[in-house]
């Protein structure tokens, strides 16, 4: 005779823990530093509902673009800069994903212009959202309270207003955050901190030439910024395809400022600058080429199988 014998069932050792009491406080906690960090958000869009709100310049170029997302001309490029001549002729910043980030909330609150301050708080709390269920996701509560004070001070020291402006210079501010966790996330700290010191030993050396009048200022935080990027893994290459391209174009330009300005180039302002003996050579053609023919090289590419 055999006895019954209770068998427990197998365990899946993939399937993840049920969740328990840990769990579930870390998710309140999640949401009542981000109640707290939007509440000042929140009451200054209230305090903005009147009287009412008429953008001017850069903000009234912003709505006209939004305005045009679902229209047959959506929009293609970013808002005017001050890239080159002022006007017709000047460029522009590039990407219009604001915009379209924007266009949602703006056309639930009627398409005015509040609905951009909607919008855009709207887009700072998801920020801020994400950036601290990423931080608690990658380093637990320490990491989370540490984000937490990050943000706090930050929206301290710009101010609830700011931070409600529908501009290019405050939308990527809390979202800048994100992208940093974002990049944590899928790198060791230790991969971190080595394309951390790479961006500033590049910077250290870049901003001593800017001092001693050899290179622009822009082409010191160019390098500075693709080392960052590539780590000391593919630096030595980098620097050294910038130089031998450097080298070459420095050659180009000086045989074109020796040739008469051809017609065709007469009336345009960038090539009449580059003409000029006295001018500078613009590197950062040298050092964005030099970037793109290493960049495939990058642990960033391999990882996509690329």
């Amino acid at each position: 005779m055999i006895d019954d014998v209770a068998v427990e069932p197998a365990v899946d050792a993939n399937e993840p823990p049920p969740e328990g009491p840990p769990r579930r406080s870390s998710a309140v906690l999640l949401g009542v530093l981000v109640a707290v960090l939007a509440f000042p958000l929140v009451v200054a869009l209230i305090a903005l509902r009147r009287p009412h709100w008429y953008p001017l310049l850069d903000m009234a170029q912003t709505e006209i673009r939004i305005r045009d997302v679902a229209t047959g001309h959506p929009p293609l490029i970013g808002l005017a800069g001050r890239i080159g001549p002022f006007g017709p002729g000047g460029g522009s910043h590039p990407g219009p994903l604001s915009f379209y980030a924007l266009w949602p909330a703006w056309k639930i609150f009627g398409g005015s212009a509040y609905g951009m301050f909607v919008s855009t708080v709207v887009l700072d709390i998801v920020a801020i959202g994400l950036a601290l269920w990423m931080a608690l996701r990658r380093g637990g509560r320490p990491v989370l309270l540490a984000m937490f004070v990050v943000l706090a001070v930050l929206l301290r020291a710009y101010g609830a207003y700011l931070l409600t402006l529908p501009w290019n210079p405050y939308l990527p501010v809390l979202w800048w955050f994100v992208f940093v966790l974002a990049i944590w996330s899928g790198m060791p700290l230790a991969d971190i901190g080595m394309h951390a010191g790479a961006g500033l030993a590049v910077l250290t050396v870049t901003f001593t030439f800017f001092a001693c009048g050899w290179i622009g200022g822009g082409d010191a935080k160019l390098a500075a910024a693709t080392a960052l990027w590539l780590g000391f893994e593919q630096l030595l290459n980098y620097l050294t395809i910038a130089s031998l391209l450097g080298g070459v174009l420095t050659l180009l330009i000086l045989r074109f400022r020796l040739m008469p300005l051809p017609a065709l180039l007469a009336n345009q302002e960038w090539a009449k600058r580059l003409h000029r003996m006295d001018a500078g050579v613009p590197y950062g053609i040298a050092l964005a080429i030099a970037a793109l023919w290493v960049y495939s090289d990058t642990p960033f590419m391999k990882s996509l199988g690329m």
